[in-house]
């Protein structure tokens, strides 16, 4: 099967206790949580790259706008199209 790139929303939001977490309306199950929005930022794409991974695809995720609370769109990436477009670039 053809791996297709695909956007998920996420959600960050500070809580009241100082800790950021991460959901998103894609993956009702989808729960992140850091101390800082860097390192959920961080935490988010080895969540999701993970999740992906255990569907047996290989994906990388990044996110397209920030990390500042509020809905962001992250971008789903076969890992493959990634390691193409920089062969291509590096030309």
């Amino acid at each position: 099967m053809t791996q297709t790139a695909q956007l998920m929303t996420i959600t960050i939001k500070e809580g009241t206790s100082g800790l950021y977490f991460a959901t998103s309306e894609n993956e009702p199950t989808f729960f992140v949580s850091a101390t800082s929005a860097v390192d959920l930022r961080e935490a988010v794409t080895l969540a999701l790259e993970g999740m992906f991974r255990s569907r047996q695809l290989d994906m990388v995720a990044f996110p397209t706008d920030g990390d500042a609370p509020g809905s962001h769109p992250w971008a789903i990436v076969p890992r493959e199209l990634v390691a193409e477009g920089a062969r291509r670039a590096a030309v």
